[in-house]
């Protein structure tokens, strides 16, 4: 083979079979880039072939017994002023210590950055309708015994004036339980799941905050066991975060997080890795709510979680306004909540709750 003349050297062949090897290397590494540029999207297309109709809350049969009995015995309700926000709230340290004790007037909330008049303040210890949502996909088979466990573990902390009920899922959504205060009657239901198929995390989150906003108590609140990755859902996680802003139910996340998740972030690092990404999206849903996500690795972590949990509950604070917007549009309204008349303690409290609501 002749070598080809250049303006500054000679291309021999040497190194031009030399520069054939490193573009190959390239464009394989280019087209490598290519097909995993956004496995999520492509997951995402998978998943919209897979569900064409908006998923329902299905019931067992001994749950849809027990629902055609309390629909016969249907008692009286209390009804509530259909302008006044309620908002439940956390306050605690920099250490994550609760602080109790605190009055209305430390407290400021405003809506859409407009100062609110609060019409009622207290910190009580009210009953709360919780459901607990338990993934028993398949890639839960091995953590099935310890989520139950967890579960139970919950219970037994539990405000024995709670109602609960148990919603389990995986590629569909199943109601267990209904809601009930017979705590046995769920504790035999954990036993007796079964992990396989598929997950659809935000149809089970999506249709636990429906359920619980039926229930009778005052504070609705949803526990969700799950390894955190969605594959089978009807809704998109946007879906699912306008659904749970609409809501007064707060969400608390136990994730199980698997241990052979991807923690690179592709070359370079300028992509977010599968389980940034997925954190992200645990700590979208709890937050919007005024939740909290926790990630055990062990029983004695959840002792720890669910004594908090049930400590939180227990000590929230309540308030209530009247919003000076009188329209109901069905705009998003923004809510603040913020600490004053503290002096220099204003500095270490943080406040958690929802961060808004839709007014319908």
């Amino acid at each position: 083979m002749m070598s080809v003349p250049t303006a500054g050297f000679r291309l021999t062949p040497a190194i031009l079979l030399l520069l054939m090897k490193r573009f190959s290397l390239w464009a394989i590494v280019a087209l490598a880039g290519l097909a995993s540029l956004d496995p999520a999207r492509a997951q995402e297309k998978d998943r919209d072939r897979k569900k064409v109709e908006r998923p329902q809350l299905e019931k067992s049969e001994g749950a849809a017994a027990e629902a055609k009995d309390n629909e016969e015995k249907q008692g009286f309700r209390i009804g509530v002023d259909v302008d006044q926000v309620v908002v439940n709230l956390t306050v605690h340290d920099r250490d994550g210590t609760l602080v109790p004790g605190l009055k209305q007037e430390n407290f400021q909330v405003y809506e859409d950055k407009v100062l609110q008049s609060i019409t009622n303040f207290g910190q009580v210890d009210l009953p709360s309708s919780i459901g607990l949502v338990m993934d028993t996909s398949g890639s839960m088979k091995k953590k099935l015994d310890f989520v139950v466990r967890a579960a139970k573990l919950f219970i037994d902390k539990s405000n024995p004036d709670n109602e609960l009920f148990l919603i389990e899922f995986n590629n569909q959504v199943l109601q267990v339980e209904n809601f009930t205060r017979d705590f046995d009657d769920v504790r035999d239901s954990l036993d007796n799941m079964i992990a396989s198929g598929g997950t659809a995390l935000y149809d089970a989150i999506y249709l636990g905050v429906e359920k619980a906003n039926e229930g009778s108590e005052a504070k609705k609140v949803l526990l969700v066991f799950t390894d955190g990755d969605d594959r089978d859902s009807y809704y998109k996680i946007d879906e699912l975060l306008a659904k749970i802003r609409e809501s007064d139910a707060q969400v608390y996340m136990i994730v199980f997080m698997d241990e052979g998740l991807d923690r690179s972030g592709g070359f370079f690092g300028i992509k977010k890795s599968e389980k940034e990404k997925l954190t992200e999206k645990m700590a979208d849903i709890a937050e919007a709510t005024g939740g909290k996500v926790f990630y055990p690795e062990k029983l004695e972590d959840l002792e720890k979680v669910f004594a908090g949990v049930a400590e939180e509950l227990r000590n929230q604070y309540r308030i209530a306004y009247i919003s000076t917007n009188k329209a109901r549009d069905g705009s998003w309204r923004e809510i603040r909540v913020q600490l004053a008349n503290l002096q220099s303690k204003e500095l270490q409290y943080r406040v958690r709750t929802r961060r808004g609501y839709y007014a319908k």
